[in-house]
């Protein structure tokens, strides 16, 4: 392991199609090598890279972390998602979250208006979200009279605002919030939530402009394998698989919250390489298949601090960002000034390419740049459908960390858009 390194002790060069020079800052040597690489071929066909915009909650946080419709380059994204659209819980169709934002702020109207400057762009609207009740949606489904009104409805509201489509964003169909133990309760979920994808689906291709229907799914296999029918998942445009949130406070002991493959003391199957197998193995094609990768950090509280490694025991969530304001969560914008300003140790995990920094008794695994680099790779390499950046908002999109603004981002399209490989160039400052 390398600790106590600033970010600036090395340089990542991704070289563009106009032959001009990404530069990323990183703090020691990486190989590509060191990871067993699946040997799969990639597609001609182009890498969606999907940026998740969390608009209302983005534009209440204060000060430098506030972030408006405007701050998206829409030239770095192929689709963005719009969360979220939430249910009436009486009518059981969809609405406007805050309409104050969103229709009297015109944040829809803003959003759309980024494809003037991306022609190719599409945007959804994500329904759903971990604050949108269950019970809810569970219902909606439960009878194909709910199904066909907010089905009709649907189509009606996102042609009204400009929208390409809709992602199915319910954390979770028979697993409600991610609890699995009363599965027997809601085990209905998995059924009707597989007839609600397929009418979706067909009406949504007859419709004015071919919506399209995505999902945003769980990539915990027990969450998966019980909410899902995976037959008609397969039916869906793409599949935003979440690869991240593996490894949190709950653990009670430190970890990298979004590995490539499995790391020791966790499940071996707690990892992106298992979830994309796993969904492939039912049937699901790899081109509709988009890795989740995560812009923010996952912090722990350790019970000694002197005890700060992989494994290390925590006694709860670490402290809330100065613009996140969540506990155990730390936007990469927060991450990096805590590295560069306030004496954050980094330690790059060379057996396994994972990052995490500590200062006295906080600690966080993050995803750096080279991380978002070398997980672009994988997609190519496992022919996946491309990467889902949740969320766009939390990368840092002032600049301060690296001189450019989105290098989480940058770094994605520099191996998927632009078709360059990682190349470490050691000595250059």
């Amino acid at each position: 392991m390398v600790k106590g390194l600033l970010l600036p002790c090395l340089i990542l060069l991704i070289v563009s199609l106009e032959s001009t020079l990404s530069v990323l800052q990183l703090n020691s040597s990486l190989r590509l090598s060191s990871i067993n690489k699946p040997s799969f071929v990639g597609s001609n066909k182009p890498y969606k890279i999907v940026c998740y915009y969390y608009a209302v909650e983005a534009w209440y946080r204060t000060s430098r972390g506030m972030f408006l419709p405007e701050d998206i380059d829409a030239s770095k994204c192929t689709h963005i998602h719009y969360a979220y659209t939430v249910l009436n819980s009486e009518t059981l169709l969809m609405e406007p979250s805050d309409k104050w934002a969103e229709i009297d702020n015109r944040f829809y109207e803003r959003v759309i208006a980024l494809k003037e400057s991306n022609q190719g762009l599409k945007i959804l609207l994500s329904i759903g979200g971990w604050s949108e009740q269950s019970d809810k949606f569970s219902t909606l489904i439960s009878e194909r009279l709910n199904r066909k009104a907010f089905i009709d409805h649907a189509v009606t509201f996102l042609l009204l605002h400009g929208f390409d489509g809709l992602d199915l964003a319910w954390f979770y169909p028979v697993c409600w919030n991610g609890d699995c133990r009363s599965q027997n309760v809601h085990s209905e979920d998995r059924e009707n939530f597989g007839h609600f994808v397929r009418e979706l689906k067909d009406a949504f291709d007859q419709s004015e402009s071919r919506l399209l229907v995505t999902a945003t799914v769980s990539g915990d296999p027990m969450i998966a394998k019980r909410s899902y029918d995976f037959t008609a998942l397969s039916r869906l445009d793409y599949i935003n698989v979440m690869t991240f949130d593996y490894v949190a406070h709950w653990n009670q002991m430190t970890g990298h919250q979004s590995p490539l493959f499995s790391q020791p003391g966790f499940p071996v199957d707690f990892n992106a390489n298992s979830s994309l197998h796993l969904y492939m193995s039912r049937g699901i094609p790899s081109r509709k298949l988009v890795l989740g990768f995560p812009s923010f950090a996952r912090s722990f509280t350790l019970v000694d601090s002197n005890d700060h490694g992989i494994g290390a025991a925590v006694k709860g969530p670490g402290d809330k960002g100065e613009f996140t304001l969540a506990e155990g969560l730390l936007a990469f914008y927060e991450i990096c000034d805590r590295i560069q300003k306030k004496g954050w140790k980094l330690v790059r995990n060379s057996e396994n390419e994972l990052f995490y920094t500590y200062y006295n008794n906080q600690w966080a695994s993050f995803d750096h740049p080279f991380s978002a680099a070398l997980k672009a790779q994988f997609v190519k390499q496992l022919n996946l459908g491309g990467i889902m950046m949740w969320d766009i908002d939390r990368d840092d999109f002032h600049g301060n960390c690296f001189g450019i603004k989105f290098p989480l981002l940058t770094a994605i399209n520099s191996i998927l858009v632009h078709g360059k490989s990682v190349k470490m160039v050691p000595g250059l400052i």
